[in-house]
């Protein structure tokens, strides 16, 4: 195992580690390996509720062919500011990788926090596996994405709608949604315009606004969850603002 650890924040001391365990051999259930590694590594069940605050699960496939999936946890009484404990799993053919971080809770992290730029999204995107190939097409993984998203928080709404001819419009757009399976909404419309065009180049996605400087991005299309049964569609962008996701409009 190797475990890095940050210097001290100047504001407020804090310190964070980000732990990469060795290769091993999966369960056939990446959510069921991480919920195990957590277990493991943390000595607690992260799908203790309350008065814990509920965990948050993510899965899906990296535009770069890999599967995975996390688990993020703050234990303790809500409101006490429990540390912020996650552990994500990599599926590379029948081993998983496993990696872990710790750090202040979620709110208040100066290293993989909400209020502050997380160090986790730009992380995430620079990591390959050997052998591991796209498991779909670009073609493909925009179909994936076509639709409408939307994004809400404190004082903004953001919303885009990306139409299956490429091009994209902020705001509204009137259209017909369809679902074929699953994992996939088909987003069609007449005489579509729109803002610019949109682009998928493998887990690159760039907007393109008329007029205007190209915007990319890195994406990734997951779900999450906060008790492994339902689960909802978000598509999370990094960018120059930061990492932002988007919920998909049903």
């Amino acid at each position: 195992m190797v475990v890095y650890v940050s210097p001290p924040y100047p504001n407020t001391g804090e310190k964070c580690e980000l732990g990469i365990l060795p290769m091993r051999r999966g369960s056939g259930d990446l959510l069921r390996d991480a919920m195990a590694a957590f277990q493991g590594i943390f000595k607690g069940d992260p799908m203790r509720g309350y008065p814990e605050e509920e965990p948050q699960l993510v899965r899906g496939t990296s535009p770069l062919g890999w599967s995975y999936a996390s688990i993020q946890k703050t234990p303790g009484p809500m409101g006490e500011g429990g540390p912020g404990l996650f552990v994500f799993v990599a599926g590379v053919g029948d081993q998983v990788a496993t990696i872990f971080t710790t750090s202040k809770r979620p709110l208040v992290s100066q290293c993989f926090g909400e209020a502050f730029p997380s160090e986790w999204p730009p992380f995430f995107n620079s990591l390959r596996f050997k052998g591991v190939k796209p498991a779909m097409s670009d073609a493909e993984m925009r179909n994936r994405l076509a639709g409408s998203w939307t994004a809400t928080g404190a004082r903004v709404l953001l919303r885009y709608t990306l139409a299956s001819n490429g091009r994209y419009v902020s705001g509204s757009a009137v259209g017909n949604v369809s679902r074929v399976s699953p994992t996939e909404v088909v987003f069609t419309t007449t005489g579509f315009r729109g803002d610019g065009a949109w682009t998928v180049k493998g887990q690159n996605l760039t907007l393109s606004p008329d007029n205007r400087a190209p915007e990319p991005g890195v994406f990734r299309l997951e779900q999450d969850s906060k008790d492994g049964r339902t689960w909802k569609d978000r598509l999370c962008i990094y960018g120059g603002t930061g990492d932002i996701c988007y919920r998909r409009d049903n």
